[in-house]
């Protein structure tokens, strides 16, 4: 038998086991651990892109997309997942590039220390 917790951001899946009598005698977390991979840097320089204020984005967090800085589906499998935003305003905004800014997905100048 398998039972799930909902918590607000995760499933915790449970295994349960039973004795011969069918009767309850544990439960037991069933994490499987999936290890997340490192985001490639896609490039060492963020691109301007021209947002339009209230649309929706989905922002490559992988660095794999060929589409970047949006994402294309590349991530799967690699246990990072794209960032979705609404842009705020209109106009051209900077999107980070090398996947190591802080306030993600704008560019703060992190690709000035990624190492070649």
């Amino acid at each position: 038998m398998l039972l799930c917790f909902f918590y607000t951001d995760y499933v915790l899946p449970i295994e349960s086991h039973t004795d011969n009598n069918d009767r309850l005698t544990a439960l037991r977390p069933n994490i499987e651990e999936k290890k997340m991979e490192k985001p490639v840097v896609a490039a060492k320089q963020p691109i301007g892109v021209d947002l339009v204020a209230g649309k929706e984005y989905w922002w490559c967090a992988c660095g794999r997309s060929a589409t970047q800085p949006f994402c294309d589906g590349s991530h799967r499998g690699s246990g990072i997942e794209p960032l979705g935003f609404k842009a705020e305003k209109s106009g051209e905004q900077w999107l980070c590039r090398c996947k190591r800014t802080q306030t993600p997905p704008f560019c703060d100048g992190s690709h000035k220390q990624v190492k070649d």
